[in-house]
């Protein structure tokens, strides 16, 4: 597999191959590299890859990211190759002057590569775009092994609304609009006492810190940093609302993860989010602004017995779309089949 050692994603999708798929699995990574080396650098690492493939003769290559490891995989030659595209679009950010290149990168992987991952529908237009049959893309999540998750109905602690965030410190995730808007619904509901986790680390950390610092007394942030998988599920199980504002979405893990703790879900309007939260039914689709949030965090409080009904409906759907058994064993049906195909 080329991937990025170092993400959870990549760790994780790993772990369940060989756990469930009872595969073999090597992971190669790229090493941190000056942008303006990055050309000299991809051809001497096409010859490392061209030399692990002699070394262990694998029997599917996988690279994870279209536009990166998806292209290096795509000059080795090596079949079966599969490809796992990453977000709703795989070239990214839009508008960028480097998308006349990356895209062509992208487009190459994409029609090299015998089967196609994405991890749900709102991900395909931008793979089909590149030209490519939609009869070699597989659309099904990686899988989450839910049995790890334990599930709680929400409110349990009277007075107190806990949310949870569990995404990186980074820009594109919107905390400062969350911590906004979550302060907002404190300074109404002054009689509430609002609790926010955030999980992660990232460079808006430090003003995190600063401004919880400043919070009326019904407002508690815990800023808990980069966390083990392990605290990820006990917090979940604890929290009553599992909040999380991104730009772009592929299909999140992280939001099935919480639907499968019993967190009412709060998330941005996206069509990634839209195929599992329909709007004041299981959930919130927000809009970027604090008012949307304050409005939902008032919504919640005032009919938690409604929202209480809502949370075993959607573990069943987080499992039905994406139990890890069920994903693995279809991709390895796969990867199987393209086997057969080269011998």
């Amino acid at each position: 597999m080329l991937a990025d050692g170092k993400s959870a994603n990549t760790q994780l999708w790993k772990r369940q191959l060989e756990h469930f798929g009872h595969a073999e699995v090597l992971v190669w990574s790229f090493l941190p590299i000056a942008k303006w080396l990055w050309l000299v650098y991809m051809i001497k690492e096409f010859f490392e890859v061209k030399r692990l493939i002699r070394v262990f003769q694998p029997d599917v290559l996988i690279a994870y990211r279209t536009t990166s490891y998806g292209f290096l995989g795509s000059l080795t030659g090596f079949h079966p190759f599969v490809v796992a595209a990453q977000g709703e679009e795989d070239v990214w950010p839009p508008g960028h002057w480097s998308n006349f290149i990356v895209r062509r990168l992208a487009k190459r992987a994409a029609i090299t590569a015998d089967l196609i991952h994405v991890w749900s529908e709102n991900m395909l237009p931008s793979i089909l775009k590149h030209g490519v049959s939609k009869s070699k893309v597989l659309i099904r999540h990686r899988g989450i092994d839910f049995n790890r998750f334990i599930f709680k109905v929400p409110f349990i602690n009277e007075n107190q609304l806990i949310f949870v965030t569990t995404r990186s410190l980074n820009k594109e995730y919107n905390h400062i609009i969350i911590f906004n808007g979550i302060l907002q619904a404190a300074m109404r509901n002054k009689h509430i006492h609002f609790i926010w986790h955030i999980l992660g680390d990232g460079p808006l950390r430090l003003h995190l810190e600063k401004r919880a610092l400043e919070v009326p007394d019904n407002f508690k942030v815990i800023l808990h940093g980069a966390v083990s998988y392990e605290t990820v599920i006990l917090t979940l199980s604890e929290s009553d609302v599992y909040i999380s504002l991104p730009e772009t979405e592929g299909f999140s893990s992280s939001l099935l993860e919480a639907m499968a703790s019993g967190c009412i879900p709060m998330v941005s309007k996206l069509p990634a989010n839209h195929l599992l939260i329909n709007q004041l039914d299981n959930g919130f689709l927000l809009d970027f602004d604090e008012k949307s949030i304050a409005d939902a965090c008032s919504n919640v409080w005032e009919n938690r017995e409604y929202w209480k009904s809502k949370v075993l409906v959607n573990r069943d759907k987080a499992i039905e779309l994406a139990e890890v058994q069920s994903s693995v064993s279809l991709f390895i049906k796969q990867y199987n089949e393209l086997i057969d195909v080269r011998n």
